[in-house]
């Protein structure tokens, strides 16, 4: 994964080790406008995007300072991949999931993901909003 401030540096170092360890196994963050980019850019060049449009380093470390996090979810038989997606926050991008056989799966590459059951999924999005009771004592008087 290239993830640097400079998109033509990190396509380079895709373009670079891409015969080494195969074209589908580089990955970079892209620019802002990565999509009109793409089209000019010959095929063999840099690396496939680790996130969707738009998500630059700059823009990965602004959420990340507003308190946006990385998270870990395994998929279950009671929590399917529609169930996390549901979970999630409105912003929430998932980037991978690891397979029970440990392989990993980039979101960015799928056409359709779906993670199968005992993944564990990597996203990136705000903190989930958590609902707090006060603890009684906290100047709430309980309710006859």
């Amino acid at each position: 994964i290239a993830a640097t401030d400079n998109n033509a540096y990190n396509a380079l170092v895709c373009t670079d080790f891409a015969p080494e360890i195969g074209r589908s196994r580089v990955f970079q963050i892209g620019d802002r406008d990565s999509e009109n980019h793409r089209k000019e850019l010959h095929f063999t060049l840099g690396g496939r995007p680790l996130m969707k449009p738009g998500f630059d380093l700059d823009e990965l470390e602004l959420r990340h300072a507003t308190g946006w996090t990385f998270t870990s979810s395994r998929i279950t038989d009671e929590f399917r991949w529609d169930a996390f997606l549901a979970s999630r926050p409105e912003g929430t991008v998932p980037i991978l999931w690891i397979n029970p056989s440990s392989e990993l799966r980039f979101v960015s590459t799928q056409a359709n993901p779906q993670p199968s059951v005992g993944s564990h999924v990597i996203s990136f999005g705000p903190k989930p909003e958590r609902e707090q009771k006060p603890a009684q004592g906290d100047g709430e008087k309980p309710t006859p």
